[in-house]
């Protein structure tokens, strides 16, 4: 259908997309019930890619009529099976998206693009129960005199680390813009922070 397609389809064709959702989400029981038979599974993930530059691609109302009770009802199959963490994943601005998202049971979330304009301690004090993933600006590691500006970033992660629920990665895979230098500075220099915390 494409974004465009999708995005018209929620008011022209709504029972269209609830059966769409609602096809995905058996799928989803089924396929996740069948792995939980032989693994012990740590998290399940949710790709959803639901928002851009400038924020959510759909209505706080969409998103509760079309997203939440699917949401819900997979959160609550990983509760019954034993799985504690149910990540969604988006790029772009999500932070208008995470209190929807809590709502439904859903976990935590990442990647957290900073070049979106996604702000990990603002996040963190709004949400401090929120499993937080990623968020650590990879255009630094492509800029020029970018020591300077990863260890500001590493800043960030160490504050994130010391207030908790928080896993530090990159915003999103590393570009081929990244440099070998850079990319070796940032990965010593956060092990380093987190060997402080063992």
């Amino acid at each position: 259908m494409g974004v465009t397609g999708y995005l018209i389809a929620l008011y022209d064709q709504p029972g269209l997309v609830h059966d769409m959702c609602d096809t995905f989400l058996e799928f989803l029981l089924h396929y996740y019930d069948r792995i939980l038979q032989d693994v012990e599974v740590d998290c399940i993930l949710i790709w959803e890619d639901m928002a851009g530059k400038q924020g959510s691609l759909i209505s706080p109302h969409h998103f509760r009529e079309f997203l939440s009770p699917r949401y819900e009802k997979l959160a609550g199959f990983a509760c019954e099976s034993g799985v504690d963490i149910v990540l969604t994943d988006s790029d772009g601005y999500v932070e208008d998206l995470i209190p929807l998202i809590v709502e439904t049971g859903v976990t935590g979330m990442y990647p957290f693009e900073r070049a979106a304009g996604n702000d990990l301690l603002r996040i963190r004090e709004a949400y401090p129960e929120f499993q937080i993933l990623g968020g650590f600006d990879k255009r630094v590691l492509f800029r020029d005199g970018g020591k300077q500006a990863i260890d500001a970033e590493l800043d960030i992660t160490k504050q994130m680390l010391e207030k908790g629920r928080y896993i530090p990665h990159l915003d999103h895979f590393a570009s081929p813009d990244c440099t070998w230098e850079n990319f070796t500075y940032y990965r010593e220099k956060l092990n380093s922070i987190i060997e402080s915390f063992s």
